[in-house]
Parts: structure tokens; sequence; C-alpha cells
């Protein structure tokens, strides 16, 4: 007994534990959700619910929720309100093409859903706002928002509008500048107002120049403190002032000076020498005649008449003007802080004085180095006829004198670049106009190097070196490739030439040769010493003078014949051309006068704007973007309601309404007085004929008359009315009802009318041409959106044009309707936008003399309103009923 009641015990406490724990089968037995009563978990096992049938179902009535399969059906269903539900099946919704829609379950019932804005309400009781529907919240809220705006005043200020007309100005505080002091000191200002001094004058560091102890070159020490030593022999050696005397062999002798102008020594007894140089300046041609008389060739103003120029002028605030030789101007804009070094040629010609940074000048004096550079020539007489000559490398040449005279020429050599001059003896002398055309002509060179300067060089050959660099940039000192002039580059990046000719000359020992006028001449040498060399001779005169047009040299020649030298042709082959061209695309290309381009690229500090049409289906959209990337757009066509302006296929906006097709005022004898689109005709007394010039293709156009008043005489209660309308025209009948009490008497009278022809219906009365292909003309299709007919004939050759709205990526079909032939054309052919697509079609007999023609493509059309073009030979079924244009037998469909 003691063992039962302690059993007893054990069941009620388990019982109790059972009553209130969860259960869970399965894999993971101990993890359980905190709200399931029962899971069942496993990979491998499944929950089989009872299994039962339609009768079986039907008997059963268990609580709301429970669940059963049912093996009739094959499906799941739950007891639901007192009821079993299929869950297999969950009804049908209904699209109602209106906004609304209606669901229709397994049971049959039925529930409408209406999501159209107008239909929903709106708690407008925290909004402020009146509307009481959805709808009308919206269109409350962009009334409101029209009125809001913001305006930029201009002044750092924008003026906001809120929707009630309120105004509030807001100060733009986000500017910051950047002041340079002048003094290599900037001030800094940001958006708070904070002021930050930046010093950039400890950047700086000092140059140094001066002459090595060998006296033959320049020692130059930049601002790192590295040292460039300039060794000026060459420089000397290529200004030093040479002589040479040369045996010609034939009892002539050719002095050439310190300038390298040649002078012939003839020492045959009959002659008189005339001599035709290059002038030292290399601007002139000196020609000598047989009596000594030197006439001077300037060739300066042939030169600039023959030669294009340019300039580059510096504007004083930091901006340099280029002008080409097309007179196009080119403005440079830099700009720099930095301490300036000067090296300038002294006025004594002996010295140069090199200022550096500190404004401190050291003088070189140049008169040891050139003495030690330079050599010495001398002419000895003999005393016997002969003369000797020693150059500066020591060579001696003999001079011996003997005569006899010839005639001079002077004519243009075939290469257009040199003068062949032939002497009394028959010797050619070669003047080469090379150097005299480059020495006056006026060359530039704009060379990018490519370290964010330019280095510009000048007709003169002044270099000039923009920099675009704001810190601090080296100076530099180089020996130029001509061995005469020192380039000196300074802090800024302009380039300084400093010529040494005059330098040179100035310390240099001289030679001389001088006519003495009488036959004689007197050459004097580096030391100083004079020699006089006789001769005589009878000559007739030759002349070299520059013609007045400033293109031509005159020669005469001893006989009296003039030879004209043009020299067009020589200044164009020796003169070098510089240009800049424009090549449309942001691009400048500088081709300097050795035919080196440089491309200047202005793209970099220009953004590009676009505008573009981005919708061509609904409102047109045209979409600005500007050069911050910040879009603004525009409608063509308002998106508002009632709105009839559509947009075609060109972007361009038109208007899709009711039109007049026909009109005119009609006097009573049927003869129109005014008439647009139609004629009149009296048919009897009271009635009369209304014929349209083209057909309009449809009897669904609506009718307006009106008659004159005829001011209560005789005929008082008059009426006018139609009957018998055609796609063709229309009868007019006018009469007196008498006030219904008697039959209508028609009498003739004068009377108005117009047509108005509704869109979709009907050509409006426009002529066109058409065509074509038998089986089901069903579509298969639902009917498209945004359909819109352009043009549609079919009474001689088919046509079909029309928008196929937004429906892009869908196949589509056109289904023509009631047409009087029976195929379409076997030609007929199809594109989408200009581009041919491959189409199908079928035609079908309705039995009543009519076919419907359904005209397929398997093609996807593109996106935003493609342009479909149909056409076709001749229709089989012989000429259809003009329809061009608007035409309600036509529908689209999409797939």
């Amino acid at each position: 007994m003691k063992l039962l009641l302690n059993l007893l015990c054990v069941l009620f406490l388990l019982m109790g534990a059972i009553t209130t724990a969860q259960v869970k089968i399965g894999n993971n037995p101990n993890t359980i959700d905190p709200f399931s009563i029962l899971e069942l978990e496993s990979s491998e096992t499944v929950l089989v619910v009872t299994r039962i049938t339609d009768a079986e179902m039907a008997a059963i009535l268990p609580l709301n929720g429970a669940i059963i399969y049912n093996t009739s059906q094959n499906c799941l269903f739950q007891y639901r309100n007192n009821n079993w539900e299929s869950l297999c099946n969950g009804g049908i919704l209904v699209d109602n093409n209106d906004g609304t829609y209606t669901f229709t379950n397994d049971n049959g019932g039925i529930v409408s859903i209406d999501t159209n804005a107008i239909a929903n309400p709106y708690n407008n009781a925290t909004s402020g706002l009146a509307a009481m529907n959805i709808q009308d919240a919206i269109d409350e809220l962009s009334g409101l928002a029209s009125n809001v705006s913001l305006i930029d005043n201009a002044d750092g200020t924008y003026t906001f509008t809120d929707a009630a007309g309120n105004t509030v100005t807001i100060a733009d505080t986000s500017i910051s500048t950047l002041i340079d002091n002048t003094d290599g000191t900037y001030t800094y200002t940001d958006e708070l107002g904070n002021q930050t001094i930046i010093d950039t004058s400890f950047i700086e560091s000092l140059t140094s120049l001066g002459l090595n102890a060998s006296q033959t070159g320049l020692e130059y020490t930049d601002e790192d403190g590295v040292i460039t030593t300039l060794d000026l022999t060459t420089v000397v050696q290529n200004l030093e002032t040479i002589t040479t005397l040369v045996d010609n062999t034939d009892g002539t002798f050719t002095y050439t000076n310190e300038a390298g102008t040649p002078v012939t020594i003839d020492t045959n007894a009959a002659e008189t020498l005339t001599t035709l140089v290059l002038n030292a300046d290399d601007t002139n041609l000196d020609y000598t005649d047989e009596d000594g008389v030197t006439t001077q060739l300037d060739f300066t103003a042939l030169v600039q008449n023959l030669e294009t120029i340019t300039t580059l002028v510096d504007n004083t605030d930091g901006t340099f003007t280029y002008t080409n030789e097309a007179g196009t101007p080119v403005t440079i804009d830099t700009n720099a802080a930095e301490t300036l070094t000067t090296l300038v040629l002294n006025a004594d010609d002996t010295n140069l004085d090199y200022t550096d940074e500190d404004g401190v000048t050291t003088q070189l004096d140049f008169t040891d180095l050139v003495q030690n550079l330079e050599t010495i020539t001398t002419l000895v007489d003999n005393t016997d006829g002969t003369f000797t000559y020693t150059n500066e490398a020591g060579t001696p040449v003999t001079i011996n004198t003997n005569a006899a005279e010839t005639l001079t020429t002077l004519v243009l050599n075939a290469d257009d670049t040199n003068l062949d001059y032939t002497d009394e003896d028959g010797v050619t002398t070669q003047l080469d106009f090379t150097a005299l055309v480059q020495n006056l002509e006026t060359i530039t060179t704009l060379v990018d190097n490519t370290d964010g300067t330019f280095t510009y060089t000048n007709e003169a050959g002044t270099p000039v070196t923009i920099d675009t660099n704001a810190a601090e940039t080296l100076t530099t000192l180089v020996l130029n490739a001509d061995d005469t002039n020192l380039d000196y580059t300074d802090e800024d990046g302009v380039t300084t030439q400093l010529d040494f000719t005059s330098l040179v000359q100035n310390l240099e020992t001289i030679t001389t040769l001088v006519d003495n006028t009488d036959g004689t001449f007197t050459y004097t040498n580096e030391a100083g010493t004079p020699v006089t060399i006789d001769t005589n001779a009878a000559e007739t005169l030759t002349t070299l003078v520059l013609n007045a047009d400033d293109t031509n040299l005159d020669y005469t020649d001893e006989d009296g014949v003039t030879t004209q030298l043009d020299f067009t042709a020589l200044v164009q082959n020796l003169e070098t051309i510089t240009t800049l061209v424009d090549n449309t695309d942001g691009t400048f290309t500088y081709t300097n006068e050795a035919g080196t381009p440089v491309t200047i690229d202005t793209n970099a500090a220009e953004t590009l704007t676009t505008f573009v049409q981005d919708d061509t289906s609904a409102t047109g959209e045209i979409t600005y973007t500007d050069e911050a990337g910040n879009p603004s757009t525009a409608q063509v066509v308002s998106s508002d309601a009632n709105n009839n302006i559509q947009v075609g296929l060109d972007g361009g906006a038109f208007l899709a309404g009711p039109t007049i097709c026909a009109a005119g005022k009609i006097l009573s004898t049927g003869t129109a007085a005014a008439g647009f689109n139609a004629t009149a005709s009296l048919i009897n007394t009271g009635d009369y004929q209304i014929t349209f010039d083209n057909d309009l293709g449809t009897t669904s156009y609506v009718i307006q008359l009106t008659i004159t008043d005829l001011l209560g005489v005789g005929n008082d209660d008059p009426n006018i009315s139609y009957y018998d309308q055609q796609s063709d025209g229309f009868k007019v009948n006018v009469g007196d009802n008498d006030n219904g009490g008697s039959d209508r008497a028609d009498f003739n009278s004068e009377f108005m009318f117009s047509v108005i022809c509704l869109p979709g219906f009907g050509n409006g009365g426009s002529t066109g041409g058409g065509g074509t292909s038998t089986g089901s003309a069903t579509p298969t299709g639902t009917p498209g959106t945004g359909f819109n007919l352009n043009n549609f004939g079919d009474a001689g050759n088919f046509q079909l044009a029309f928008n196929a709205g937004n429906n892009g990526g869908s196949t589509w079909e056109t289904l023509i309707t009631n047409r009087p032939y029976s195929t379409l054309p076997s030609d007929l052919s199809a594109t989408v936008n200009g581009t041919l697509v491959p189409i199908t079609f079928v035609s079908e007999d309705n039995g009543d003399g009519t076919f419907n023609h359904l005209i397929s493509s398997s093609t996807p059309l593109p996106a935003f309103n493609p342009s479909v073009t149909i056409s076709g030979g001749a229709t089989g079924g012989g000429a259809g009923t003009q329809n061009s244009g608007q035409c309600s037998c036509i529908s689209f469909f999409t797939n």
C-alpha cells in the first residue's frame, strides 16, 4: 500500500510537469523557441497531417484552424470561418483598367479594391491641408510648392520664399581669400574669418658669378651651391675677328678682314676692282664700283616687306599678348613671387655687371681673358712687288702682283639662296644670304619646357620664360649653342641673352684695309703697322641699287645691261614661318620657325554643358547640364490632366484634338460665298448638297448648321437640318415648320455650316496611298498603351505609320479591321526607328465583303516611343477606301 502511494505521487508530479512543459521532437531536442509548445526538427523525416477524402472532410466540423490533407483533391485544406478552404488556389484578381481591381476567392466571394488616389481618404488633422482625399492632397501640395523659390542675389546672399510667400535672406559665409602682401608673405582668411600669415621669404637663397683664376672662364654658383664653370675659349674664338689672305694663283688675292668681309686685290696693271660684300652688321650689302664709290644696300625694308611679323607684348599686369603672323592675338597669364638677379654688359663694353638677389653688384673685367685668348696677324711689304701675310696661326702667304681686265656679272643662283658675283677675272664669289635674312628676319619660338614653364624667344632673339609656379625657381647661366651669347635665366624664368660681340670687338686689336681713293690701299695690322698696296686701272662702271618696290635688286654691268634680281623667292625660301592653329577641340598647335609643333591644351580649364531631350513620349522633357554637372529639366508639354497637346516624333509639340475639316457660307441659290474643303449645290427647293473636296473616310464627323434671321416675315418659323450623311458629304434641308400647325414648307435660304473631325475617326480629308496577304486574324497580345497613329493609307500603295508608345522590350501586333480587300501586299515590309525588322501577316474573311488583317513582329521594340513604318505594293483585293491620317480601324497589341 505504501509503495502504491509513492507511485501515485510520482505520476502526479510527472503529469504536472507535462502540463506546463514544451515538447521538441527530432534533432536538437534541448533547443526550442520559448514561444513554441511543440517543435519538429529533422532533415530526414517530415510531419504528415491527417489524410481524408472529400466525404470524410465534409463530415467533420472541427475547430477553426484545423488542417487536413484531402486525398481526393491532393491538396491541403484549412477550416476557417466554419468552412473548409483549399490552400492550393488563392482566387482570381482582375484589373478593371480604371484603377480598381476585383478579387474572387475559391468560394465565390467578391472583393472590390480601389487604388485611385481620389477614392482613398486623407487625414489632414496634423498637415494643415484642406484636402480630404490623397489626390486632392497631392494637387494642393503641388500648388504650394510652385510658390517656393531660392534666388541668388549675386552679392553673396540668397533670398528664400516659402509657400506662404514669406521671404528670408540667407548670408553666404562660405568664402575664403588669399591675398599677396607684396613683401613675400600672403594672408589667408578662411570661411570663418580666421586669418593666417604665410611667409615664403625664408625659401630664398643667393647666387654668385665670378671670373676663374685661369682668366679663361666664368664660375657661376646657383642657389643650391652648385658651381658651373663656363669656358669662354670657344666664345672668344668664335667672336674674334680672324683675317685671312689667300693667293688665288691668277694674280689676285682675297683678303677677309675680322668682320668676315672679303676684299680681292688685283695686281694686274690695267684694272680697277669692284666689290660686293655683306656688311658686318648683317643688314647691308656694300657694293664698291671701279671708281671706289661704295653704295650701301639696306635689306631691312626688303625683308620686312617680304616677311610676316609676330609680337609678344608685356601687358604689365602679369599677362602677355602674343600676336602671330596672321594677326591673331593670344593672351598668356602668369604671376609669381621672387627676388631677381641681373647680368648685363657694362656700357664700357669691357665688363659684365652681375647683381645678385641681395642687390650686390660684381663687375667682371674681360680684358685679360680676351688678350689671353686672342691671336695676332701681320702683313709685310717685301719692297720687290710682293707682300708677306702671316695669319693668326703663324702661316705666311706671299702676294705677287700682275693684271688684266674682264667684265663682272651678278645673278641670283637657282637655289634661291645665293647671289653669284663674277669679277673681272672670271672668279665667281657666292654670297649666301642665309645669315643676312636670318639676321633681319624676326624669328620667334615658343617651347614647352615640361616643368610648368614656357620659353618664348621673340624676333630680336630675346627669350621670355613664362613660369606658372608661385614659389622659388633657380637661376641658370649657360653658353648658347651659337658660341656667341651667354643665356642667363633668372628666378622668374626670364632668360637674358648676353651678346659678347661688342665686348670682344672692344677688347680685340683690329686690322684695317683702307682705300685711299687714288688707286692705293693702306693695310694696318693688329700691332698698328701700316702697309701701302699700290694698283691702278681703267674701267667702265657698274651699279647695284635697291629697286623702289623694295623687292628687287637692279644690277647694271660695264656694258650698261641691267639685270633685275627678284628677292621674293629667296626670302620665302630662307624665311621660317610660325603658325598658331585652333584645332577646334579645345587645343591649339603652335609651330615655330624650325617646324616644331607645340600643342597647348585649354580643356583643363573648361567643362562642357549638354542639352538633351530625354523623353519624346509623354512630356518631351529636356535636360540641360551645366559645367558643374548640375542638371535642370524643362517640359515641352505639361503633364496636367485634360491637356490635348502631345509630343511628336521629332520632339516638338502638336495639338491632338478636334479639327475643322470643312466649312462654308452658302447662298440661297446654292452658290458658295465662302468655302473650305467643300462645294455646294441646290438640289431642289430647300434641299442642298454639300460635297467634300476629299473623302473623310468616316461618317462619324460632327455637323453644325445655322440659318440667317428672317425677321419673322413670311417663313416665320424657319428650321435647318441635315440628312444622308456620307463620308464624302451630306445634304441640308431648309423649311418653315409653322409651329407644327401645318406640314413643313421648304424654301431656299442662305445658311452656314461647319464640319468637325474628331481624333481617331477618319483621315481629316487628306489623301493617301495603300494595299497586302489568309487564316485567323486574332491578336494574341494585350491592348498596347501609348499607341499613336500618324498615317494610314490603302487606296494605292499600302502605308501605315505610328508610334508604339512606351512599350520597350515588347513584341507587337497591329490589327486592321473591316477592309474591302482580302490580302495584304506580298512585298510588305516594316522598319522600327529606320531599322528593317521581320514581320508575319494573316488575313481573315468577315463574310460580309470585308476582311481583317493582322501584322505581327517577334522583334522586341526599343525604349521610348519607337517609330514603326509598314509599307508595300498594291493591295491584292483591289483598291480600298482612302484612309490617310487618323483611323479607328487600327488597333495595337503587345506581348
